[in-house]
């Protein structure tokens, strides 16, 4: 079913300018994230009087707030945006155009700003990201069921996103900024929720596709060495997922950890990030306002590609030609949680000799 209206609704210095841009606007785009990178805006605009160019520039900096409804059947959806700061702003021709882009303006807030020194002690990560969306004047939500606790972090010369932002790798969660709120999840348990709909070719409205399966880089386990830096222990742990190929290459990840269960979380982490481009998608649908990044759907009709995926990047288009979403996404790959340790061998300073080392299997 198609969309048979779509209108752009646009807020601008917190007024409502959405009839007098209208007459103007050619195309208007919104990227969508699932995490790691800011939300955005484009805008582009008929100026064949050069009025944009002259007396109505916009400045850098200035406020818009979009959503797109679209309506089908009698039924009318709405896709809030958010709130952007206008970031660049582009004229050219002929004909004469200009395109303003706005980024996520909370990704322009204090939280990426300056650089901080501090020791956070006997603390958990949804405590600190309290505390920092405290500071930068935000709201906080935390989504995910793991909450790891630390006894000492220390934040060296870091802005406070990019601390924030080492934190969740660290702990295989994800963080996201919308509408001046700090989103930890993690993508794993969003890969459990229900999808949306179902999307069979020859049924509903795809208007393209490419599907892309590798071999190349895919892993049947991880390994990860951490020293304990106060004992001296050496751990090595072997994490391999429950639906894990009987031959394949193993990950080896030598990144620096604190404690045992970093570790283990790291191993799992940093394997999923591998194994989820093993099956990768691009699809663009008739416009449809739920198709946003961090929700699953189901493909159809497709044969081995059919299944489960996660959209983690979603750009919904608009033009004279009518409303699209361009979506990317991976198939869901199932629990890791299942068997996080497949073993654990512990060496003590005595036994780092040549033949403890190859006792124990470390290099």
């Amino acid at each position: 079913m198609t969309v048979r209206k779509t209108t752009i609704n646009l807020e601008y210095n917190e007024t409502d300018v959405t009839k007098n841009i209208s007459p103007y606007l050619l195309n208007f785009s919104y990227t969508d994230n699932s995490s790691g990178q800011a939300d955005d805006i484009q805008l582009q605009l008929e100026d064949r009087n050069h009025l944009w160019e002259s007396d109505w520039l916009p400045e850098k900096g200035d406020a818009i707030i979009a959503s797109i409804v679209a309506e089908n059947a009698g039924q009318t959806t709405e896709l809030p945006c958010g709130l952007f700061d206008v970031d660049e702003v582009t004229i050219a021709g002929p004909p004469s155009t200009i395109t303003i882009k706005g980024v996520s303006a909370a990704m322009a807030t204090a939280l990426r700003g300056e650089q901080n020194t501090k020791a956070w002690e006997n603390i958990k990560l949804k405590a600190i990201a309290a505390e920092l969306a405290k500071k930068a004047e935000m709201e906080m939500e935390y989504l995910a069921k793991y909450n790891p606790a630390y006894k000492r972090r220390d934040q060296t010369d870091q802005s406070d996103l990019a601390f924030l932002l080492d934190l969740c790798d660290k702990a295989g969660l994800e963080l996201k900024i919308t509408d001046d709120t700090i989103v930890i999840f993690d993508e794993e348990e969003m890969e459990t929720n229900p999808s949306v709909g179902t999307y069979e070719r020859g049924v509903s409205n795809i208007l393209s596709y490419s599907f892309d399966s590798k071999s190349r880089d895919i892993y049947r386990a991880c390994v990860i060495q951490y020293k304990d830096p106060q004992t001296s222990q050496m751990f090595k742990y072997v994490y391999e997922p429950p639906n894990a190929p009987d031959t394949g290459q193993l990950l080896k990840i030598n990144e620096r950890v604190d404690s045992a269960e970093e570790g283990k979380v790291l191993a799992r982490k940093r394997l999923r990030e591998k194994n989820l481009k093993e099956n990768m998608a691009r699809m663009t649908f008739v416009g449809e306002t739920k198709l946003v990044a961090g929700v699953n759907i189901d493909i159809k009709g497709f044969g081995s590609f059919d299944g489960k995926y996660y959209i983690t990047q979603a750009q919904h288009n608009y033009s004279s030609s009518g409303y699209a979403v361009d979506v990317e996404m991976h198939k869901t790959l199932g629990s890791y949680y299942i068997n996080m340790v497949a073993s654990s061998v512990k060496s003590t300073k005595k036994a780092r000799t040549k033949k403890g080392r190859k006792k124990n299997g470390t290099k």
